[in-house]
C-alpha cells in the first residue's frame, strides 16, 4: 500500500502534489499502484524504483479517475539498477503502475513525486 504525503487536497482521492512511496517487496508477478495524482496543475512525474528483480512501471492517464486509458507511457527496470524517470503528464488524472517479474523481489524502493515544471 503506497504512502502519501501531500501538500495540498483537492477531494475525491486526488491529490494535487503528493509523493507515492513503497518499500514493500513484491511478489512473483506482483502488482503495486499509486495512489491517483491529480495532474491539472502537474506537469511532469519524476523519480525512482530500484527492485532485485527486474519489472516495469507504467504511467496510466485517465480524464474522470475511473477510466484509465490505453494511452501509457512504460519504463523497463533491471533487476539491481537504479531507474530514474522523468515522465510528462498526459491527462488530467495519473497513476503509477509497478509490475513485478516472474521471481518474488527482497527488495523494492519507489518514489513518484509530482513536479510543476
Amino acid at each position: 500500500m503506497p504512502i502519501i504525503r501531500s501538500l495540498t487536497n483537492v477531494g475525491a482521492g486526488i491529490e494535487i502534489a503528493p509523493t507515492a512511496l513503497s518499500t514493500t517487496p513484491l511478489g512473483s508477478a506482483g502488482v503495486w499502484t499509486s495512489d491517483p495524482f491529480g495532474s491539472l496543475m502537474v506537469k511532469r512525474l519524476v523519480g525512482t524504483v530500484f527492485a532485485d528483480q527486474s519489472g516495469t512501471l507504467k504511467f496510466q492517464y485517465s480524464f474522470d479517475n475511473v477510466n484509465w486509458y490505453d494511452l501509457s507511457e512504460t519504463v523497463a527496470v533491471t533487476a539491481s539498477t537504479i531507474a530514474t524517470f522523468d515522465q510528462e503528464v498526459f491527462a488530467p488524472v495519473t497513476r503509477a503502475v509497478y509490475t513485478n517479474g516472474g521471481t518474488a523481489q527482497t527488495v523494492f524502493r519507489i518514489s513518484v513525486s509530482s513536479s510543476p515544471i
